[in-house]
């Protein structure tokens, strides 16, 4: 590798970000599409609240994952700020709309820059950080999508 060249996100790694940010965009998209009085608007709201949920979960436990080799003081810190954003997005899932996807994003935005920042002190890989970004930046956009959609 040159000098000052940076690894690219592995091409696996790469593809299962894409397939994970998939449903955000897909349930984001749809939502923003369908009428307000749609048959499926309620259940499309609760996919959409429940997969961003579930991303900031397995989000932290990426992180966690990532550290899980390193023993003591950081290790369990991980894993003490990492249930932060896992807290913030079950609370949200009982917040009443439009407040639920404000949280979320919170809380999306919050575990991808707590990753960004990781990676620019050396603790994780630069693929890791791009990848983070990657599914960081769709969570937030599909929140701020259905932000906007429920907040009328």
């Amino acid at each position: 590798m040159a000098v000052g060249a940076e690894p690219a996100v592995p091409a696996r790694v790469g593809a299962t970000a894409i397939a994970v940010c998939a449903p955000l965009a897909l349930l984001a998209v749809w939502l923003v599409a369908i009428p307000a009085d749609h048959a499926w608007r309620a259940s499309t709201i609760e996919l959409l609240q429940s997969y961003a949920a579930l991303l900031v979960a397995a989000c932290a436990g990426a992180r966690f994952g990532m550290t899980a080799t390193d023993a003591g003081h950081r290790m369990r810190r991980t894993l003490l700020i990492g249930a932060l954003p896992v807290l913030a997005g079950w609370i949200a899932l009982r917040l009443d709309l439009p407040w639920s996807f404000a949280v979320l994003g919170l809380a999306a935005s919050a575990q991808g820059a707590w990753d960004s920042f990781a990676v620019h002190r050396g603790e994780l890989p630069l693929w890791f950080g791009r990848c983070r970004a990657w599914i960081a930046f769709a969570a937030v956009a599909a929140m701020v999508a259905g932000f906007a959609v429920t907040a009328s």
